[in-house]
C-alpha cells in the first residue's frame, strides 16, 4: 500500500542509495500509527473489568437489537438508538461475548486518534498532531457519539452553506441526534457557530432544518410501526429533558474540591482489584492533572471561539462550539468520567493553539506543551501501565459464555455465585436490576 520511489547517486552508474517514502505514504503511515497507539492500548485495557450498570446496560441494548428486539419497547434507555447499533456488529462476530465492547471501544479509540491528528495537521499543527493520538490514550474511552460530534463539527467548519451541502448537514444533524437528545443540542451549537462565522447566511437554515427533520420523521415512523414510539419519546427526550438532572446529575465544583476522589490512583476500573500507587506521587500528579482538565475545559474553547472569530476561521470557531458544548455535560453531571469524555473536544484544540503559539513565540508553545503533558500524563502512564500488565497475577478471564473480560478472581467467583444463581431461575429484581444489568 506504501508508494515508494527509489533514490540513486548522481553518477550513471552505482547501486540505488535507498528507498525513500513519498508524501502521501508517509501520510498513510503516519495516519495508521495514529490509530494503531490508541487502538492497541485500548484493547489491553477495555478488556479489563466491566462496569455492570453503565457498560451493562449498553451490552443488554446491543445484544437487544443483534437479536431483533425493539429498543424502549422491551428496555428502558435515556440514549438514542445509534449507540446500540454500533455495538450490534461485534457482538455479533464476537458471539455475544462482552468482549465485544472492550473491541468497539478500541476502534473507536483508534478512529478518535487518527480523525484528530488529520484534522490538526490540516490546520497546521504539524508535528503538534500527535498529542491527539497520545491524549486519547489517556482520556479513553472515547464513546461513538464524541467520535460522531467531532466528525461534524469539522464537517460543518468545511463551509456546507452552499449547492447541496446544507442538506447533506441537516442529513448529518439528524444522524448526530441519534446518539441522544445531548448530541442533537451539540449539533445545534455546533452549527450556530459555524453560521455566525460564515456570515449568518439564511437560506441554508431551511435546508439544513428540513434534513434533520426528514431523519427524525424517519425514526419516528420506524418506532410507530414497531410499537415503541410512545416508550422512545418518554425514555429519549422527556426523561433525559426533565428528569435527569435531579436523579443522576454530579456537580462538577464538588468533584473538582475533592481531592481524594481525584487522587484514587486507577479509578474507573472495574476489576474488583485494589490499587496502589506504582509511583511516587502518582495520587497528587493524578489530582492536578485532573483539576486541570476541569479548568481548562472552561477556559480553552472560549479562547478558541476568539481566535476562530478574529481569524474568520470556521474551523476553529466549530470545534470550540464543540467544547462549549460540553458545558453542559459538565453541568448536568460532572463527575471524572464525564469530564474525559469532553475532554476529546480539547484535544482537538490543544495542537492548533501550540502551533499558533509556535508561529509566534516559540518559548509559549513549549510552555503550553509542558502543561498539556502535565494534564494529560498521569492518566496516560495509568492507561499504559494497565495495558503492559494484563497478565498480572490475580487477574483471570471470566470464560463463562458471554463474557471473556478480565477480572479479579475474587470479582469473578461473586459474580459467577450470582449468575449460578440466575441460571436456576431465581432472578428477583432487586438483586439484578437495575444495578447490575451486565449478569443479563
Amino acid at each position: 500500500l506504501l508508494a515508494v520511489r527509489r533514490r540513486r547517486p548522481r553518477g550513471p552508474c552505482g547501486p540505488p542509495a535507498g528507498w525513500v517514502l513519498n508524501p502521501r505514504s508517509r501520510d498513510a503511515l503516519a495516519g495508521l500509527t495514529a490509530f494503531l497507539l490508541p487502538a492497541l492500548v485500548g484493547l489491553g485495557v477495555h478488556q479489563q473489568g466491566l462496569n455492570l450498570l453503565d457498560d451493562g446496560l449498553w451490552l443488554l441494548g446491543g445484544r437487544l437489537v443483534s437479536e431483533g428486539g425493539v429498543l424502549y419497547r422491551d428496555l428502558f434507555s435515556i440514549y438514542g438508538p445509534a449507540r446500540y447499533f454500533v455495538l450490534a456488529p461485534f457482538l455479533l462476530l464476537t458471539g455475544q461475548q462482552a468482549v465485544a465492547l472492550a473491541i468497539m471501544k478500541a476502534v473507536v479509540d483508534g478512529f478518535a486518534g487518527v480523525l484528530g491528528f488529520t484534522w490538526a495537521r490540516r490546520l497546521g499543527a504539524g508535528r503538534w498532531a500527535w498529542l491527539v493520538p497520545l491524549g486519547v490514550i489517556a482520556v479513553a474511552p472515547v464513546y461513538p457519539r464524541y467520535l460522531a460530534a467531532a466528525a461534524f463539527a469539522m464537517w460543518v467548519g468545511g463551509a456546507p452553506w452552499t449547492g447541496r451541502r446544507p442538506w447533506l448537514t441537516g442529513l448529518s444533524w439528524g444522524g448526530l441526534a441519534l446518539f441522544g437528545l445531548d448530541m442533537a443540542a451539540y449539533g445545534a451549537v455546533m452549527l450556530a457557530a459555524g453560521w455566525w462565522t460564515a456570515g449568518r447566511p439564511f437560506r441554508p437554515l431551511g435546508q439544513m432544518a428540513a434534513g434533520a427533520g426528514a431523519v427524525a420523521a424517519l425514526t419516528l415512523l420506524v418506532a410507530g410501526l414497531r410499537g415503541s414510539l410512545g416508550a422512545l419519546w418518554w425514555d429519549a427526550v422527556v426523561y433525559p429533558a426533565t428528569r435527569f438532572g435531579g436523579a443522576m446529575g454530579v456537580s462538577w465544583w464538588e468533584a473538582f474540591r475533592d481531592g481524594a476522589l481525584l487522587g484514587d490512583v486507577f479509578a474507573g476500573h472495574h476489576t474488583g482489584e485494589v490499587f496502589e500507587a506504582a509511583w511516587p506521587g502518582q495520587s497528587v500528579l493524578r489530582a492536578l492533572g485532573l483539576r486541570l482538565m476541569y479548568l481548562l475545559a472552561w477556559i480553552l474553547p472560549v479562547a478558541l471561539l476568539i481566535t476562530g472569530h478574529r481569524r474568520r476561521d470556521a474551523r476553529l470557531s466549530v470545534v470550540a462550539a464543540l467544547g462549549i458544548a460540553g458545558w453542559a455535560t459538565l453541568a448536568a453531571r460532572g463527575d471524572v468520567e464525564h469530564l474525559k469524555l469532553v475532554w476529546f473536544a480539547l484535544l482537538l484544540m490543544t495542537p492548533v493553539f501550540l502551533g499558533l503559539l509556535a508561529g509566534w513565540r516559540r518559548p509559549f508553545a513549549w510552555v503550553g506543551l509542558g502543561l498539556a503533558v502535565l494534564t494529560l500524563a498521569p492518566l496516560g502512564a495509568e492507561q499504559v501501565g494497565l495495558a503492559a500488565s494484563r497478565g498480572r497475577a490475580g487477574l483471570v478471564v471470566w470464560e463463562r459464555p458471554g463474557a471473556g473480560v478480565l477480572l479479579a478472581a475474587e470479582r469473578r467467583d461473586a459474580l459467577e455465585e450470582i449468575a449460578t444463581m440466575m441460571d436456576d431461575g431465581n432472578t428477583e429484581s432487586i438483586q439484578v436490576w437495575p444495578a447490575q444489568p451486565g449478569l443479563h
